[in-house]
C-alpha cells in the first residue's frame, strides 16, 4: 500500500541525495544492536518483532539529562 512504513521509508530515504542518506542494516534474529544516547535513529520492523529498549541516565549523562528536561519544561525544576 503506497501509505505503509515500507512505502514511506522508501520514498523519504529516496528523496535524500545519496551523500545525506542514512546507513541502513538488516538484524536477523538473535542479533543486536546499540545505538548511543543522542543518535537519531528510526526503525521499519519487516516482520512481527519484539524489541526491548533502554534509556539509561547515569552519572556519565546526568548533567544533559538535566539541562535537557529544564530546557523543555523550566517550571518543572527541583532541587
Amino acid at each position: 500500500a503506497a501509505s505503509s512504513p515500507r512505502a514511506f521509508f522508501g520514498r523519504v530515504l529516496g528523496s535524500l541525495p545519496p551523500e545525506e542518506r542514512p546507513q541502513q542494516c538488516v538484524l536477523r534474529e538473535g542479533e543486536t544492536m546499540f545505538v548511543p544516547s543522542g543518535w537519531w535513529h528510526a526503525v521499519l520492523n519487516l516482520s512481527p518483532t519484539i524489541a526491548i529498549t533502554e534509556n539509561r541516565v547515569d552519572g556519565a549523562n546526568l548533567a544533559a539529562v538535566l539541562e535537557e528536561m529544564r530546557a523543555a519544561d523550566p517550571a518543572s525544576e527541583s532541587g
